[in-house]
């Protein structure tokens, strides 16, 4: 086996539960996750020669499942195809316990922009650099993200988490 097709099934290995939970929180379906999962693949293995290591692999790999994800909630045929499994089935899938569908809940009822730092910052451990690397921001650009979206959670997660 040729040394990219070895270290590209490594990469794989190492980062595919990863991309696939963000591409499904963006996407909000498993069918569609799982295709631009492999889809991110295909296209990080297509550049990997390209690949000059100046951001961490799991940066490169989430800006690419960003990029593909984005390219597919442009599409119209997206909003008129039939979703796999409804959204509350992948939340109930994804969850332990109320308290924790709610916030998932509140966290995708977010727009994108705003859904997609709150995602890379606490579910994939991102730093705010690597979020602002993989998304084309400016650090400054993620902070306001965060905030906003922290301003909007804030209220919903004080209640979830808060008032029981």
């Amino acid at each position: 086996m040729a040394e990219k097709e070895k270290r590209m099934e490594e990469i794989y290995r190492q980062y595919r539960n990863n991309i696939y939970h963000l591409c499904l929180l963006y996407l909000k379906d498993l069918q569609r996750a799982e295709d631009a999962m492999q889809e991110t693949f295909f296209r990080a293995w297509k550049k990997f020669d390209t690949y000059r290591g100046d951001s961490g692999e799991k940066t490169w790999l989430s800006a690419i499942a960003a990029n593909v994800c984005r390219d597919w909630l442009r599409t119209p045929w997206l909003r008129l195809e039939k979703k796999s499994v409804p959204w509350e089935e992948v939340i109930l899938q994804a969850v332990e316990t109320q308290k924790d569908m709610d916030a998932v809940r509140a966290v995708m009822s977010l727009p994108v922009k705003l859904r997609e730092v709150i995602t890379l910052r606490y579910y994939q451990e991102m730093t705010v650099p690597e979020i602002a690397e993989a998304l084309r921001l400016s650090v400054s650009g993620v902070n306001a993200r965060l905030a906003k979206a922290k301003n909007r959670l804030q209220p919903e997660l004080r209640e979830v988490y808060f008032d029981a």
